[in-house]
C-alpha cells in the first residue's frame, strides 16, 4: 500500500517538489536569511509544473504507448493533467502576491536571461532538447538558490558561489544517471538527450569527470573554509548516494529504484535542517 502510494507520488513528481523545497530551507539555513512560507510554496509549484509540462511534452511527442510509464501515465490522463496544470499555475501566479518583492525581481530577471542560453546553442547549431539534463539541472539549481539569495540581497560569496555550483553539478549527475539507465527506453521512445548524443562510454566518463571535480571541490573548500564542514557532509552523502545509484546498476534497475534513491538525495538536506 505504502509502495503504491510512493510510486504515484513519483509518477506525478511530487517527490521533486518535497526534495526542491527541503533544498531551498537548507540553502537558506546556510546563509542565515528567513524564507518566507509562500516563496517556499511557490518554488514547489514552479518545480511541480516545470516537471510536469516536461512530461506532458515528451508524452505528447510519442506517437505509441510510451515504454516509461510516467510518460505512459501523461499520454493516458494527458487532458486531465493538463487541466490540473492549468489550475496550480493560476494558484502559484495568485501565491506570487505574497512572495517578498526582491525574490519577484531576481525570478524576471532570470526570466528574461534564460533565452540567453538557448540562442547560444543554436549559434553552435544544438538542439536544446540534446542537452535537456544541463538545462533542468541549471532551472533547478537556480529555482532553489533564488529565494534565499535575494533575501541575502545577492551578497555572495566564494563559498556561497562554490556551493551552488557543486549544487548544480550534483542535480546534472542525478539526471544524467537516469538517463544512462533510460538510454534504451528513450532511443526506443526517440527522446533526445546527452546520452544519446555522446553515447553510454563518454557520459559515463563524464560523470566520474564530475565525481572527482565535485569531491576535490568539496575537500578544497573544507580545508579553505572549515566553518562549511557541514553542508561539504551534506553534500558528501548525496554524492555517496548517486555513486551507488551509478556504479551498480544491477541493484537498482529493478522497479526504477534508482528513481526512486537518486531523487531521494535531495532530502538528504534535512539532516542539517535538523541539526
Amino acid at each position: 500500500m505504502i509502495g503504491r502510494f510512493y510510486k504515484h507520488i513519483r509518477l506525478y513528481s511530487l517527490d521533486i517538489v518535497t526534495g526542491a523545497c527541503i533544498c531551498a530551507l537548507f540553502v537558506a539555513r546556510f546563509l542565515d536569511v528567513e524564507l518566507p512560507w509562500p516563496a517556499v510554496a511557490a518554488l514547489g509549484i514552479a518545480a511541480w509544473l516545470i516537471y510536469t509540462i516536461d512530461h506532458l511534452i515528451d508524452a505528447k511527442k510519442i506517437k505509441h504507448p510510451a515504454t516509461i510509464e510516467r510518460h505512459r501515465i501523461h499520454q493516458e490522463r494527458f487532458h486531465e493533467i493538463t487541466t490540473l496544470s492549468i489550475v496550480v499555475a493560476i494558484l502559484g501566479f495568485a501565491l506570487l502576491f505574497f512572495v517578498p518583492a526582491k525574490i519577484i525581481y531576481s525570478g524576471i530577471t532570470l526570466f528574461f536571461f534564460l533565452p540567453f542560453y538557448f540562442v547560444i546553442l543554436h549559434l553552435m547549431g544544438s538542439k536544446p532538447s540534446h542537452y535537456k539534463e544541463i538545462i533542468i539541472a541549471l532551472v533547478y539549481s537556480l529555482g532553489i538558490f533564488l529565494g534565499p539569495f535575494s533575501m541575502n540581497d545577492w551578497v555572495i560569496d566564494m563559498e556561497a558561489a562554490v556551493i551552488f555550483f557543486q549544487f548544480a553539478i550534483i542535480a546534472f549527475i542525478n539526471l544524467y544517471t537516469f538517463s544512462l539507465y533510460e538510454y534504451g527506453l528513450d532511443s526506443k521512445d526517440g527522446h533526445p538527450s546527452m546520452v544519446i548524443l555522446l553515447g553510454v562510454k563518454r557520459s559515463r566518463d563524464l560523470v566520474k569527470i564530475l565525481f572527482s571535480v565535485l569531491i576535490l571541490s568539496i575537500v578544497g573548500l573544507m580545508i579553505y573554509n572549515p566553518l562549511v564542514w557541514r553542508v561539504m557532509v551534506i553534500y558528501l552523502l548525496m554524492l555517496i548516494v548517486l555513486g551507488l545509484v551509478f556504479l551498480k546498476r544491477p541493484w537498482f534497475e529493478k522497479n526504477e529504484l534508482y528513481r526512486v534513491l537518486g531523487d531521494a538525495v535531495f532530502y538528504i538536506p534535512v539532516l542539517y535542517l535538523a541539526g
